[in-house]
């Protein structure tokens, strides 16, 4: 799903554009926590951050700008998540439209991946590193 697309479906999409700049592709962020109910929204909350072009003295790419991203989960019609672990760093995020509503992908790393087919999506942002990341000491 384009840019243009999701913020049509999704309005508060804006929030992650002026937080990071852009629309993130959530590339090497975490999923913390997964939560869901069968009755009013789920929760599924990611720790991403923005990827900076310097280096810090290991070779990594600094980051900043690091947040946790609920993603606001409404009216779930199907999913399957696979491989939650102590750690979930996901290669991406990608939203597809579906003959059911819209197809959140969790594209898998290390962890947790899978998808989740619901009729509603929203973004809320809370700045900073979530406890024991390995991102409190170095960004």
């Amino acid at each position: 799903m384009q840019e243009a697309e999701l913020l049509a479906f999704a309005p508060s999409t804006q929030k992650l554009i002026d937080w990071f700049g852009f629309l993130p592709s959530f590339h090497d962020a975490e999923i913390v926590s997964i939560e869901l109910h069968r009755l009013g929204p789920s929760f599924v909350r990611v720790h991403t951050f923005r990827s900076l072009s310097e280096t810090n003295e290991s070779g990594h790419y600094k980051t900043d700008r690091h947040a946790i991203v609920s993603i606001v989960v409404d009216a779930i019609s199907d999913m399957q998540l696979l491989g939650f672990s102590h750690q979930n760093v996901i290669s991406d995020i990608v939203f597809e439209k579906t003959a059911d509503g819209i197809k959140m992908i969790l594209g898998g790393c290390f962890g947790v991946e899978g998808y989740i087919i619901a009729g509603g999506f929203a973004f809320e942002i809370n700045a900073g590193i979530p406890p024991a990341s390995i991102y409190e000491t170095a960004s």
